[in-house]
Formats: structure tokens, sequence, C-alpha cells
């Protein structure tokens, strides 16, 4: 602490203890540092004095902070353990609010506790102290990114990388940044950036696939999926991007005829979704069974045939039949039936020509109108997915066709136009019965805030 001739007795103490804690900081006894610092920084009378020993009370109490919660691995401390690191650290701050170690290692505990706002604020103070540190943007960058704050994430993370363009990591997190503005040529532009710094980078080559699928670059697409699922084939979540899009590239192949290679990565993907507990259909009626019982209750089909005409069962993993449609059918034995679907044991099957090899894009139970009804074949017994349609409960708000979020104050899915959103959920427009539906759960309706817009 540098001397004045206008130190106050009170100041020379301070400046004594400032001096032994240090020394013994330096033989790594923070916490008795920490002690001194404290007693220096509460002792001190002029501004400079007590600005030097709170700081170095502020980093010997960080220090002490992370020793004590570092004393536990990767786990999570107890939360008596916690509850004293947080007060070393708020006390840390107390004596220096600028100081760059302690917002730095506050918000790491902070985004370990799953605190991202907080952790974001300490972060964003610390990368505004000091503009030139690459960590400390690099740290915000990512702590707004995890707040889906995109905007804010690229402004630190354009920052950080002014400051060094070679880390692969940060140069992924501007890509996927960029992908999540909808600026897709960046995004890809900044993901081939750092597949030249580190080829062996899979979020880069995943970053790249997703942008070109949206620019419907499909081969360019599958390309870079398949090159992010080689270098991390355990990652489920990549294996289910390849596949996906390898699956919807066949499928558009001018005479394309059902593989068992395709067959295999089908039956994977529908293993992966059970396992995840991530098939649309059976969560969300898990999910929704209880509070829409009321509502469901009241619908009853009409046979207009909007619906069937409108379902497109090779589209996605969500259009298939349910493992308990498959059940039934065997009881009931619906050979007639079954003989078109090729079944996943245990989890459910397509509606396929399995002499011809060919996915069925439209439903081969129906067959026009019968006596101003819709023709189909199967009504009384129909699959899980015509029963509930046109109804389509979605917290989420994603159109199951175009895999697009509705905005609530949208008339309908801003690429297919089929389906609209509710809160949460979707109806199929146009048709009939939900007139009725509307009119007999008009209490349920009001209670439960929904509105269902009916022709």
């Amino acid at each position: 602490m540098p001397s004045s001739s206008h130190e106050t007795p009170q100041d020379i103490e301070a400046c004594r203890l400032v001096q032994e804690g240090l020394a013994l900081a330096k033989s790594n006894r923070h916490d008795a540092a920490a002690d001194l610092f404290r007693k220096a920084a509460n002792m001190a009378t002029s501004a400079e004095a007590k600005r030097f020993a709170g700081h170095n009370a502020a980093v010997a109490l960080t220090i002490t902070a992370v020793n004590k919660a570092s004393q536990y691995g990767s786990g999570r401390p107890p939360k008596s353990v916690e509850a004293e690191v947080e007060a070393l650290f708020e006390e840390a701050l107390h004596h220096a609010p600028d100081c760059i170690p302690a917002l730095d290692q506050y918000g790491y505990l902070k985004m370990f506790q799953g605190k991202v706002k907080e952790a974001t604020e300490l972060y964003s103070r610390a990368a505004d102290l000091q503009p030139k540190d690459y960590d400390a943007q690099k740290n915000c960058a990512f702590s707004y990114a995890t707040s889906h704050l995109y905007e804010k994430a690229l402004d630190y993370a354009n920052r950080a990388f002014s400051i060094n363009n070679r880390d692969a990591e940060l140069v992924v997190l501007i890509s996927q940044l960029h992908y999540q503005t909808r600026e897709y040529l960046r995004s890809i532009d900044y993901a081939k950036l750092a597949i030249q710094i580190d080829p062996d980078q899979p979020m880069a080559q995943e970053c790249a696939g997703l942008s070109y699928g949206i620019l419907g670059e499909l081969t360019e697409s599958d390309k870079h999926l398949k090159v992010a699922h080689e270098l991390n084939p355990k990652d489920e979540r990549l294996t289910t991007l390849y596949y996906s899009s390898w699956m919807e590239i066949a499928g558009e192949t001018l005479n394309f005829r059902v593989t068992r290679e395709w067959l295999d990565a089908r039956e994977w993907l529908f293993q992966h979704h059970v396992r995840s507990n991530d098939i649309e259909d059976q969560r969300l009626a898990k999910q929704n069974s209880e509070k829409f019982a009321s509502i469901f209750s009241k619908f009853e089909c009409q046979r207009c045939g909007r619906c069937c005409l409108e379902t497109k069962w090779a589209c996605s993993i969500d259009a298939h039949i349910m493992w308990e449609d498959i059940q039934r059918w065997r009881s009931e034995g619906r050979n007639d039936i079954l003989k078109l679907i090729h079944v996943y044991e245990g989890m459910g099957g397509d509606i396929m020509n399995a002499s011809r090899g060919r996915l069925l894009a439209t439903c081969p139970f129906f067959g026009g109108s019968v006596s101003g009804q819709a023709g189909c074949a199967i009504h009384e017994t129909k699959p899980f997915n015509c029963a509930v349609a046109p109804l389509y409960f979605n917290p989420d708000g994603v159109c199951p066709y175009c895999k697009e979020v509705i905005p609530k104050e949208a008339d309908g899915c801003p690429n297919c136009g089929q389906f609209i959103r509710i809160d949460p959920g979707f109806v199929t427009l146009g048709c009939p019965g939900l007139v009725q539906m509307k009119r007999s759960a008009a209490k349920e309706l009001r209670r439960m805030h929904l509105s269902i817009l009916t022709p």
C-alpha cells in the first residue's frame, strides 16, 4: 500500500496488517490472510487504504471460497458448505465490487447451481470491467447463450473473437448463435472456420449440417451430420440428427425402396424416442390426459375426411402407428390392417407396402366418401393418431409438420398453414367436429383460458 505523509495511525496499522496478510497468502494460508485483510479494510480511514486492503481481502476470500468448494471435486458441495462459499463471495464483493476473480468464480458457482441469470450478471460485470480480457468475454458469451439471450451473447462472443480467433470452442459458439438468430449463411461460415481450426469438432459439423438443412441443401446437411455422428457415435442426439437427415433424403429419392439399412435406422430412432420418452403423441397424451379429458370426451369425429386427406404418415418419427394400436389389432385379429404395417416390436410401426418396399404417404384405409361421410374402412378401430385428430396439444407450440414454432398471434403455421395454435395446442382447420366440441366444452375452455378457433 503506497505511503503518504497524511497517513493516520489507523492507516499505518492497516498497512502493517496487509503486509502480514500478504506473507500468509504466499504460504497459501489464505483464510488467515483474509482475517488480517478484513481488519485492515475495516480499520483504514483513507479511501486509498480501504481500497487496497479491500481488494486483497476480496482476493483472499475468493481463494478461500474456491478451496472450500473444490474439496468436493466435480460434485456439488453440501448445502451448508455451499452457503458458506456463497457468503465468502458476497463478502469479497462487499469489500471490492470490481474484484475480477470474485466475479468470475462466483459466476461459475452460480452456473453450477443452475442460477443462470445471476451468473450472467456476474460475468457481464467482469467482462465490462476488462474489455480486453478474453476469458471474461468468452464466459459472458456462454452465460448469455445459456440464458437464450442470443443477441447479447453474440456481442460478447464477437468481442472475445476479436481478441482470439483461433479458439474452436468459441467459434462454434458463434456459429450456434448465428443459427439461433437465423443467420444461417454466417453460421455455416463460422462452422467451417471451426472445422479448419479443429477438424475433430463434432459441434461445428452439427452447426453446418443444421444450417444447410434449413437452407434446403439436404445433401450438404447430411454430409456434415454424418461426420458429426462419426466423430461422436455415442452421442444419441447426433445419431438422431444424422439418421433423420439421411432417411429424409433417402425417402425423397426417385423410386426409393425401403432397405434393411433404412429399417434399422428407423428402429433405432424408435428406440431412442422410447428411451427418452419423447414420442410426442405418447408424451403429450400422458401429460395432458387428465387436463384435457373433459374436452377430449366432448369431441366426436364427423367423418369429414379433412384429417385423413392431410395425414402425412411418412414425414416424421411422430407420424407412426403406436404400439397400443398394434396390440389392439392383434387381439381383434385385424390381419387386414396388420399386413400393411411394418412392426417394431414393443414400439410401434409404419404403414408400408412390404411386398414393394414402399412407405405409404397416404392412408390406404381411406377410400373417399360413402353416403356423405368419409370412407374410412377402419373407423371403429382407427389408430390413436386418427382418434385424437384434429386435436394436437403441444405446450411448445411446434407445428408437427414443419417443426416451426407458431407465434401465438398467428392465424396458422407460417409454412404449411395446416395448424393453428391454441395455448397449448393445435387444431386442424375447418373441422366441423370442433364446432360442436367448442359448444359443449365452453365452460372447460373458459376455465382453462383456452380458445379454439373454428370456421
